[in-house]
């Protein structure tokens, strides 16, 4: 049984299937990757419930003030990444529900290094990222491409940007570079090739809660393209 120490352990149902299972053997895992789950962990447990009952979930949840959620022991198998699900350890991270413009906290940055460096000593995970889809390493989920068909870790007929446009640079300047990778700062430019025109890269302020109130009550709306952004990404 492998579960991460400083994780918050809340045992999702397909976990208690394989406790159950006199058939249960631990997989040997070699890859860490990344996803954005485009809301909230209670959001993200309902639908996977309700619309995969169960076919579709993650090994840990990060909430974003840090908060490690641990779903499934990281020696079974998640169904997350298609191709990979029997040799990866899937992490979502919460956001606001605009992972294309928001990105990754700096408390979530922290514990998806501090968890990297974790499956590192007890899988053996390489602290750098995968060199192929089916090699060991850390990655994202449109790591080789945003259209499944193309990437193995996407189902065939849907287009993903998980973790987000915003995020996946931070992949590299900050979660790599966390555990002491050396990033030449071209890893971006190649993944963008992947994809079929370069996304837009644009951080957006998060509404704050006076702004949501206004909105709420029918006054002071904006448009997200109205809004300024904080951070332009090119």
């Amino acid at each position: 049984m492998a579960r991460c120490p400083f994780a918050e352990w809340r045992p999702i149902p397909p976990q208690e299937e394989y406790e159950k299972s006199k058939w249960t053997r631990p997989l040997e895992k070699t890859q860490l990757i990344l996803h954005s789950a485009a809301g909230s962990y209670t959001g993200s447990l309902a639908h996977w419930e309700k619309a995969f009952n169960w076919r579709v979930h993650s090994t840990f949840f990060v909430l974003n003030d840090g908060t490690l959620i641990q779903l499934m022991d990281t020696d079974y198998r998640t169904a997350a990444n298609v191709s990979s699900n029997g040799r990866s350890i899937s992490v979502e991270t919460e956001d606001y529900a605009h992972p294309d413009h928001l990105l990754w906290t700096p408390a979530q940055v922290a514990t998806l290094v501090k968890l990297a460096e974790w499956t590192h000593e007890t899988h053996q995970i390489p602290l750098a990222p995968c060199s192929a889809h089916d090699e060991p390493g850390i990655g994202f989920h449109t790591m080789w491409g945003p259209r499944g068909g193309d990437n193995p870790w996407i189902g065939d007929g849907i287009s993903k940007t998980c973790p987000g446009t915003a995020r996946i640079p931070q992949f590299y300047s900050e979660i790599l570079t966390g555990l002491g990778y050396p990033v030449t700062g071209k890893e971006v430019d190649e993944i963008w090739k992947l994809w079929p025109s370069k996304p837009r890269i644009t951080i957006w302020e998060k509404p704050t809660a006076r702004r949501r109130k206004k909105r709420r009550r029918g006054r002071g709306k904006r448009k997200r393209a109205d809004l300024e952004p904080i951070v332009p990404m090119v």
